[in-house]
């Protein structure tokens, strides 16, 4: 039922052609339904764009860690900043304060012969549409991944993987919280 009511919604805002203000709370919906999004936090905007915009480049790391199931993975650059060199590929520029990424952008590979950071499996669950969302811990950090539900890795708890994340994935946020322009410098 509910489906059939966003389906008719989506047709009748689109037969209207008239710029219409619909309020959710559901982001699941929001995300389904909306042309763009004005993502509120604290009563004010935090950004706004389209549901894909939205969601692959988060300007601030409220939006990161509001959408999305799970939402973003966030690491501080503070006591991590090898682990962080080691994603990135590289040194960091200093104006980057944390680093965020999807857990479904999270490349999740065998020890051998792969690149990328070491980590254990903590935990391997079965997440909406039948992927498998993993819970890594690599030192002091927890990351969360999605994989694909047919993957043939052994993701059991104990099992040690290494991951990466494509740096064209990566979100960077300063000291604000906000976004960042910054790559990776070659001091």
């Amino acid at each position: 039922m509910k489906l059939q009511v966003k389906r008719t919604l989506r047709e009748l805002f689109s037969r209207l052609n008239q710029t219409i203000i619909y309020v959710r709370h559901d982001q699941t919906e929001a995300m389904t339904l909306a042309d763009e999004i004005a993502l509120m936090n604290d009563g004010a905007i935090d950004q706004m764009a389209p549901p894909r915009e939205l969601y692959n480049d988060s300007a601030s790391r409220f939006s990161g860690w509001f959408l999305g199931n799970p939402g973003m993975d966030f690491i501080t650059i503070d006591g991590n900043r090898e682990l962080v060199q080691a994603i990135l590929g590289g040194p960091l520029s200093d104006n980057v304060v944390t680093v965020g990424f999807r857990p479904e952008f999270v490349k999740v590979d065998a020890v051998d012969g792969s690149s990328g950071v070491i980590a254990t499996v903590q935990h391997a669950a079965i997440a909406t549409g039948g992927q498998v969302l993993l819970n890594l811990q690599s030192g002091e950090v927890s990351v969360k991944a999605k994989l694909p539900w047919n993957t043939t890795l052994d993701v059991s708890p104990g099992t040690t993987v290494r991951w990466s994340v494509p740096t064209e994935r990566l979100n960077l946020f300063g000291a604000n919280d906000s976004a960042v322009a910054a790559a990776p410098t070659d001091a």
